[in-house]
């Protein structure tokens, strides 16, 4: 039992959100009194959050509450008059009138929604972020907030499995945005890109053929014992401790994000074993360009015929991966890699390599030559698999509550098909595109409410 879940975003925009309709409907109901007389206009409130709902959770809403203390404020004031409002309300239906329960719920849920899942993703957005400069005017504060979206769905899904976790921060960046590094980040840069096999703290950065780049940072944790919420804490204090993404997030047009809380079912407990992984073998250069080392892959679920697939992929051309990576997920890339076809057509190359898997699998890539995309397979009755169209891109999880923070409809992507399937999310597409992985014919899929 494992759980994944990443982000996908489309252009970034620093522009400021207009949320006046936001601060208008907290004012509203600030002036409405306590009572069953409101009840009209509070629903209408409430109505008019969940119209709004993609809004209410889009990056540039929860950035103004980052950059605005009274921004901020307001939400929570926000949120703390809906829970006043529900606090007489409840009193009334304990003493009959049970007609109200419904909007109760509703106070109750978006409350919570202001006050946890906006207000405090701001601030832990910020926290992130702590190290970055000008926030009012570069997209530092996108990552982070991206970067919140994953770590708070991985929050969720480690009671699947937290004995490690991992993340992978990929950001599309102009190629002058190593200029912004300082001499002792440069060195500390060029020293992290030396990893070839995705560690902790690992850096990658691949030159796309349109001149742009893309720089892939990870970050690991493995514990033994597991408690709720210490891997979460250990990634956040690493990530928004790191001089060198935060140098360099100011400049970045894009993120993909791809994360994995583990329960090791195959191979030892160690930051090693921790998703995501990359393709990398022993005999590798950090500096080919053949090898995109920094494409990333987590896996929840098991790959059945990882032993049989590894002789034939490495031990059977005379190739070896790095001792220390014993668990099973490390299979995909090296399938993937093997799957390059002339075309260059990545997402046949995908299913070519997720055809080769024998298991029940729930599988997530982001590629760094493929920008604002991540790569799905789902294989097997025994994995979910999810994805939220937002205002900004893509969410995914391989549990529904993952991501039902973020959003009030997602697309089950573990419905049956024959022999499973691989999904494309793209930033700026509306719908993923599916396909199964037998024959690669399309398949449609329509959204749910979460």
């Amino acid at each position: 039992m494992c759980g994944i879940a990443g982000f996908v975003s489309n252009e970034f925009s620093i522009d400021d959100a207009n949320i006046d309709w936001l601060i208008d409907l907290g004012t509203q109901a600030n002036e409405l009194k306590n009572g069953a007389d409101s009840a009209e206009q509070l629903t209408s409130i409430i109505d008019a959050l969940e119209t709004r709902f993609g809004d209410l959770m889009a990056i540039g809403t929860i950035r103004a509450a980052c950059l605005d203390e009274t921004v901020e404020g307001a939400i929570r004031k926000f949120a703390d008059t809906l829970a006043s409002h529900e606090k007489t309300l409840t009193q009334l239906s304990e003493a009959g009138s049970t007609e109200l329960d419904p909007l109760i719920e509703r106070l109750r849920d978006y409350g919570w929604q202001l006050h946890a899942e906006l207000a405090d993703h701001a601030n832990a957005a910020n926290t992130l972020a702590s190290k970055a400069k000008d926030l009012n005017k570069n997209t530092a504060l996108h990552v982070a907030i991206a970067s919140e979206y994953v770590l708070r769905a991985i929050d969720r899904l480690e009671v699947r499995g937290r004995d490690s976790a991992g993340i992978a921060i990929q950001i599309d960046v102009d190629p002058g945005a190593l200029d912004a590094l300082s001499p002792v980040a440069r060195n500390l840069y060029d020293e992290r890109c030396k990893d070839l096999h995705a560690g902790d703290l690992a850096i990658y950065a691949e030159n796309r053929s349109n001149d742009g780049l893309s720089i892939t940072f990870v970050y690991k944790t493995a514990n033994l014992v597991g408690r709720l919420g210490d891997n979460g804490a250990a990634l956040r204090g690493t990530i928004a401790n790191d001089e060198v993404l935060w140098a360099i997030a100011g400049s970045a047009i894009s993120a993909s994000i791809l994360s994995h809380t583990r329960w090791a079912s195959h191979g030892v407990i160690s930051v090693a074993n921790c998703h995501p992984h990359n393709a990398s073998l022993t005999s590798d250069n950090k500096d080919s360009t053949e090898t995109r080392l920094g494409a990333m892959y987590a896996l929840n679920g098991d790959v059945d015929n990882h032993i049989e697939l590894l002789e034939e992929f490495v031990t059977a051309r005379d190739l070896a991966v790095d001792a220390a990576i014993t668990t099973d997920a490390k299979i995909i890339p090296i399938a993937d890699r093997s799957s390059a076809n002339a075309s260059n057509d990545r997402i046949e190359q995908f299913r070519a390599a997720s055809r080769r898997l024998d298991g029940s699998v729930a599988i997530g890539c982001i590629d760094p030559l493929n920008a604002r995309t991540a790569l799905l397979t789902q294989k097997g009755s025994g994995q979910g698999l999810h994805a939220a169209r937002l205002n900004d891109g893509w969410i995914f999880a391989s549990e529904v509550y993952g991501l039902c923070n973020a959003a009030l409809t997602s697309f089950n992507l573990a419905r049956s098909v024959a022999g499973g399937s691989v999904i494309k999310l793209s930033g700026n597409d509306e719908k993923p595109e599916m396909y199964t992985v037998s024959d690669g014919k399309s398949v449609e899929v329509a959204p749910e409410s979460n």
